[in-house]
């Protein structure tokens, strides 16, 4: 699990340093590793994408909300939790799909809120199924998977910077997919993540990347009403 700091102010890096290790200490987690930045292009400049982020607006170049779109624009799809002296961002803060705001100073209890309502984004940041493809088994993140399409003699699972052509079935790929609560078989031909619907219509739906896929006729009204109930719990846990 990789957690970073980007702050441009060293003491307020410290706290939460001290607030993470504490964390870790209470909660015997010995499998994390924490970077910290002391300026947006610094983080911008780091490849290596962390799980979760704490990330300060006021900055004296970038700021952290243009920091946070240039991330996303990236393919970045962790968890931001921001970190600032005023609370003018709050609303915009949503806008990124933040899991929290927290106002400077803020105690450790509060910091543990953040940190709680961060747990689903670590789990969907680490989870991974692995389908075989060509001589080897390749590692698909789910938080990278748009949707799963039936090709010819083939599944193509279509991600956010690959596909990767699988000769599994679409009811293994059910097997793997559908007990994560964010995939939904919409169609006979199509597994979709819900985290990436953009649309829907009466007959197909419309993902992050363009692409759309189609509804299954039958039951288009009630795949639709879940589709909605997912999207509205989401926002829901995003207000908490």
């Amino acid at each position: 699990m990789r957690v970073a700091i980007c702050d441009d102010i060293q003491s307020d890096r410290q706290r939460l340093v001290e607030y993470i290790r504490r964390y870790i200490g209470e909660n015997c987690i010995d499998d994390l590793e924490l970077r910290e930045y002391d300026c947006a292009e610094a983080l911008l400049a780091d490849r290596t994408m962390p799980d979760v982020l704490f990330l300060d607006i006021y900055m004296k170049a970038t700021n952290g909300m243009d920091a946070a779109k240039q991330l996303f624009a990236q393919g970045y799809s962790g968890g931001i939790i921001f970190t600032t002296t005023s609370k003018e961002f709050g609303a915009a803060s949503y806008e990124v799909n933040a899991l929290d705001y927290l106002v400077k100073p803020f105690s450790y209890e509060r910091f543990l809120k953040a940190v709680k309502k961060s747990g689903d984004a670590l789990n969907s940041a680490l989870s991974y199924i692995s389908v075989p493809s060509g001589r080897q088994n390749v590692k698909l993140f789910l938080r990278e998977l748009l949707y799963v399409e039936t090709g010819i003699h083939c599944l193509l699972f279509h991600g956010k910077r690959e596909t990767v052509k699988s000769p599994v079935t679409m009811t293994e790929a059910e097997t793997l997919l559908l007990p994560h609560k964010n995939f939904i078989r919409c169609h006979r031909s199509y597994i979709i993540n819900l985290n990436e619907v953009e649309n829907v219509t009466d007959t197909t739906v419309l993902l992050t990347n363009g692409d759309r896929v189609l509804l299954n006729s039958k039951n288009a009204s009630s795949l639709r009403r879940q589709i909605a109930d997912y999207i509205w719990k989401g926002m829901e846990k995003r207000l908490e």
